[in-house]
């Protein structure tokens, strides 16, 4: 029988909120043992610096141990995402590996030392309740 609502589902930083140069982000990861569906949402802001141009890519990665990290094949992809966007997609954690994180990569064309604001989070919630 299932619990209260905050048993089913949960919420973490998927990526804390941040003025975001070019490159690479990783979330933390996620213990995900019991929590079978995710909801992934990643938020823009702004861009610093004068750039003509703003690209965030987002894709998810799991581990068994919370160390070693590979690309989940066939996740959802959000792809260039611009400035003051959202980007959200739903992932079935059925059969995946213990722990996930979802990893940013960022790229300007132009600017001067430009920086874009980033932030996310996870839904993650129990075979009998799906997250939003």
């Amino acid at each position: 029988m299932p619990g209260r609502l905050g048993d089913l589902i949960k919420t973490e930083k998927a990526i804390a909120p941040q003025a975001a140069p070019a490159g690479a982000l990783n979330g933390p990861g996620i213990d995900r043992l019991g929590l079978e569906f995710a909801v992934l949402v990643i938020e823009t802001g702004a861009a610093t610096g004068g750039p003509t141009s703003v690209d965030v890519d987002v894709t998810v990665e799991e581990s068994d141990d919370n160390a070693a990290w590979g690309a989940i094949a066939g996740a959802p992809h959000i792809a260039n995402l611009g400035t003051s966007s959202r980007g959200e997609f739903n992932l079935d954690l059925r059969g995946r590996k213990r722990y996930i994180r979802v990893r940013i990569t960022i790229s300007f064309v132009g600017g001067a030392s430009p920086t874009v604001q980033v932030g996310g989070t996870w839904i993650l919630g129990e075979s009998g309740n799906l997250p939003v």
